[in-house]
């Protein structure tokens, strides 16, 4: 229902489309009691990750990497992306579920480039170590020469 891939199940959903496990939730199908219980987070239904580098990424083998080895925990991946292919232009990744599309951008112009990428995906699923080798192993990887 969140990204519309089939991956998100909630057990139920206010008007809003959260899901909450907290029965004072589902009474009256709004969230009235969140002003008196500042410690009830919805955040909490999602994990977030988040990698940058300097040196560029061969998008070849992003693109691999996301078709075959990005983890199906990951819902939702989106960033900016310096490039080996394109070192003076800004690359931008969109990955919902196993869809996934990479775009030119604007030139850097005087902004030093530099990639940054944000995956969010299931609470507590998202392995940090797993995800750096993937996007580590796509910034090391050697595009042939012409």
């Amino acid at each position: 229902m969140l990204l519309a891939v089939g991956r998100y199940e909630p057990g139920a959903t206010d008007e809003h489309g959260l899901s909450c496990e907290d029965p004072l939730c589902a009474r009256n199908g709004h969230h009235q009691h969140h002003g008196a219980d500042p410690g009830h987070d919805h955040g909490a239904a999602f994990s977030t990750w988040s990698f940058e580098t300097d040196d560029p990424i061969s998008l070849r083998a992003l693109r691999e990497m996301i078709r075959r080895e990005l983890p199906g925990t990951v819902y939702r991946c989106k960033g900016v992306v310096h490039s080996t292919e394109s070192p003076s232009q800004r690359h931008i990744l969109q990955v919902v579920g196993r869809r996934s599309d990479i775009t030119g951008g604007e030139a850097w112009g005087d902004q030093t480039p530099r990639s940054r990428i944000v995956a969010i995906g299931a609470p507590e699923a998202l392995d940090p170590a797993l995800l750096r080798r993937l996007f580590e192993r796509c910034v090391m990887a050697i595009e042939p020469s012409i």
